[in-house]
């Protein structure tokens, strides 16, 4: 599950699901919050698991999910966690972008190095390195803002993993 910021306002497919708020303000802290590993977990819990690991979460599931109430933050708070998910979203773009330069450095036939596919490689090992860093981040933020204990920050990290391993060994079976 990722939530994306429509910056311009475009229509998606039933595939995509809008959160309008009634106030403009917390946007932002909104989408860092979706973006967290607590978002992430949260997706987990309240979504279903489909035919190759795909997370689903229907529109009456979301509706369900607690999330942060940005009205609840005050000004430091929402720049922070506006700052690391811009941050994390600038990771991920880069990591698409060292995708893209790999699929293009790949040879065409089986067997062969490409000229340039170690050093693509390398750029996708680094791009995604720069994504955790910032996904870590995002996550130490959001952790702060709501006062979360080092045990209740581990407990989320664990549970995320342990509900992704479950839905990833779902599909083996």
């Amino acid at each position: 599950m990722i939530a994306i910021l429509n910056q311009a306002s475009v229509l998606g497919s039933d595939l995509f699901y809008y959160i309008i708020l009634e106030e403009k303000k917390g946007v932002n802290a909104l989408f860092g919050f979706l973006n967290s590993s607590i978002g992430a977990m949260l997706g987990e819990l309240y979504g279903r698991s489909y035919g190759g690991g795909v997370l689903d979460v229907k529109v009456y599931e979301a509706k369900q999910m607690p999330v942060i109430d940005p009205s609840e933050l005050d000004k430091d708070e929402e720049a922070l966690i506006e700052q690391a998910a811009k941050g994390l979203a600038k990771a991920i773009n880069e990591r698409i972008k060292a995708e893209d330069v790999f699929e293009t450095a790949k040879p065409s036939k089986k067997g062969q190095l490409g000229l340039l596919e170690v050093k693509a490689r390398e750029m996708i090992e680094e791009a995604i390195e720069v994504e955790k860093d910032a996904q870590k981040a995002l996550d130490k933020t959001i952790y702060d803002v709501l006062d979360f204990t080092e045990k209740e920050r581990n407990q989320v990290e664990e549970g995320l993993k342990e509900l992704q391993e479950l839905r990833m060994s779902r599909t083996k079976l």
